[in-house]
């Protein structure tokens, strides 16, 4: 079995409707079994409900990045929390996190900060 290699993120100060991604994650020397799993928590919230989003983009030129299909994670959070998921995006050469926030109401505001397992 490959070693887990551990890959923190931050995606920034998301407000209502906004969208946030992670830089360029270059996958072509971190695994070849890829398993992954991501745990994120989302802090700081403003006035509302934040409705997250969290989907992995795809890329194998590592300029064009397409969303896999299956969102990670949509989750509802009123208060700080610390959300775990696995998921398994196809095989591709370059990978983003992105999160969208989807309410779109108040001065709603969350700080989404991570890590993403490979192995």
């Amino acid at each position: 079995m490959n070693p887990i290699k551990e890959i923190p993120f931050y995606l920034g100060t998301l407000v209502a409707s906004g969208t946030a991604s992670t830089d360029a994650i270059d996958l072509t020397s971190i695994a070849n079994e890829y398993r992954f799993s991501v745990q994120y928590t989302v802090t700081d919230i403003g006035d509302g409900t934040a409705t997250i989003t969290l989907e992995a983009l795809c890329s194998n030129d590592g300029i064009n990045y397409v969303a896999y299909g299956t969102p990670i994670i949509t989750s509802s959070v009123v208060a700080a929390a610390c959300l775990p998921d696995t998921f398994t995006p196809p095989l591709c050469r370059f990978m983003k996190l992105r999160a969208t926030e989807t309410t779109g109401a108040g001065t709603l505001k969350a700080v989404i900060t991570g890590v993403l397992c490979i192995q």
